[in-house]
């Protein structure tokens, strides 16, 4: 059983194409809400980066 699980190589090829077809399927649908939140993230550490020395206790 062990090898016979070893050597299912189309088993797992199976697996990787569902992942990356899955993948682009929420890529085509949330890509610009995913990058507007991404961006919002990144200014509000750059952000928090440049007033919080001042406001540190």
């Amino acid at each position: 059983m062990y090898q016979q699980v070893r050597e299912d190589d189309e088993g797992l090829r199976r697996l990787y194409e569902t992942k990356a077809e899955f993948q682009r399927g929420i890529e085509d649908r949330w890509e610009e809400p995913l990058e507007l939140l991404e961006r919002f993230i990144i200014w509000s550490q750059e952000t928090g980066d440049t007033i919080n020395p001042e406001y540190r206790l």
